[in-house]
């Protein structure tokens, strides 16, 4: 039997082989919903198609929605504009502000997890390629005249 926080919405008296037989059954569909758009493009066969207009019939919410409840796990993908204005990610403070000389102010994403004894922090905006090799090169032993002619050679 199926009991407390595992049984998604009220399923208690659902059996572990009923969950799983109806868990395969969906699963498959799951595995055809989301090959649909890349199979589509290997062979044009009519299931395909059909798959592609029901999925088409409704919005992803509707659709992420149902398969939630019929117990398959599934969630929005989202391209990367739809990633910086998920409240998700603002209410768990991972977007953070830093400012480029280049660029201006930019949002980065922070890291997925906050550790207690060791937090992460963004400190500053990535750098340009190059902006800081003749430093690097310096630090690990460089003469300023190696340097110079590494730079008239187009190197950095």
């Amino acid at each position: 039997m199926i009991t407390g926080a595992t049984a998604p919405h009220g399923e208690e008296d659902e059996t572990g082989g009923q969950k799983c037989r109806r868990n395969q059954r969906i699963g498959a569909a799951m595995s055809i919903f989301s090959m649909a758009h890349v199979i589509g493009q290997i062979c044009a066969a009519p299931e395909i198609d059909e798959i592609e207009k029901r999925l088409q019939s409704n919005t992803s919410d509707h659709w992420i929605e149902a398969l939630n409840e019929a117990g398959v796990a599934c969630g929005r993908i989202n391209n990367v504009k739809e990633v910086f204005e998920e409240p998700q990610l603002r209410h768990l403070g991972m977007l953070k502000k830093v400012t480029s000389r280049h660029l201006g102010e930019q949002t980065l994403m922070g890291q997925p997890l906050t550790l207690t004894r060791t937090p992460s922090t963004i400190a500053r905006a990535a750098p340009r390629r190059g902006e800081h090799t003749e430093e690097i090169l310096s630090e690990i032993g460089y003469a300023p005249e190696q340097l110079k002619q590494l730079k008239s050679q187009g190197v950095f």
